[in-house]
């Protein structure tokens, strides 16, 4: 699962294929191809845009009520972070929770970045859109 998450006002926004704002509208993201994993992010102030990534191995059957005892989730959260190649992976993050600055991994793209859209939906287009006087 991938999440914005807000360090203006502390909002988390679960992604979907419109654009999700905070609260405060200083961050905003979407989708861009769910299937792939693929999302892009804009904000007014950048500094203080992140993704949360939460992988789906441990949070799915802790939702369906699969985990009930500490071992249980011990055992999800090792198999969720033998993931090669991943940032939940336990030479890296070793967490089955990451905090993201936007750009930082190849799944997630400032919108300018990501690859032009099919149709009128830029983010240019909404008036709720943020303005490009963002810091860096």
């Amino acid at each position: 699962m991938k999440a914005l998450l807000c360090g203006a006002c502390g909002d988390i926004q679960a992604l979907q294929t419109d654009w999700r704002s905070c609260r405060c509208g200083n961050t905003k993201a979407r989708w861009t191809d769910p299937q792939r994993g693929l999302a892009e992010f804009d904000g007014l102030d950048r500094s203080k845009c992140y993704l949360l990534g939460l992988n789906n191995q441990l949070l799915v059957p802790a939702m369906l009520g699969e985990l009930g005892i500490w071992e249980d989730f011990r055992a999800a959260h090792d198999v969720a972070t033998d993931v090669p190649h991943h940032v939940f992976d336990k030479t890296r993050a070793g967490c089955w929770a990451v905090v993201v600055k936007v750009g930082r991994t190849s799944d997630v793209k400032w919108v300018e970045d990501a690859a032009p859209s099919d149709g009128d939906d830029s983010p240019s287009a909404p008036a709720s859109a943020p303005s490009r006087g963002h810091a860096e």
